[in-house]
C-alpha cells in the first residue's frame, strides 16, 4: 500500500533533457497522514514520463533490470506512537 507519494521533476528538470550520465540532486519531504498505523514502511522510487506516465525502466549496475522499475531505497521510516 502507499502511504504517501510525491510527484515532480527531480530538479525541476523533466527527464527527457537531462545529459547523459547527469547527476540531479534532490530532496522530498513526504507528509504522512496523522493517523498512519506505527511501523517501519520502505522508501520505493520510480521515475515515469510526462507525456503518458509510463515508467522508465531501471537495472543495476550490472545492467539486470529492477521488478516494477522502481527501486527499493535502502533505508526505512519507522513509526512509533
Amino acid at each position: 500500500n502507499i502511504m504517501a507519494q510525491l510527484d515532480r521533476w527531480p530538479g525541476g528538470l523533466p527527464s527527457n533533457i537531462w545529459a547523459q550520465e547527469q547527476v540531479i540532486i534532490d530532496e522530498y519531504e513526504l507528509e504522512l497522514a496523522p493517523d498512519i498505523e506505527p511501523g517501519t514502511y520502505q522508501i520505493v522510487v520510480g521515475l515515469y514520463t510526462a507525456e503518458n506516465g509510463r515508467r522508465l525502466p531501471v537495472s543495476d549496475a550490472d545492467g539486470r533490470p529492477y521488478p516494477d522499475e522502481s527501486v527499493h531505497l535502502p533505508l526505512t521510516v519507522t513509526i512509533r506512537r
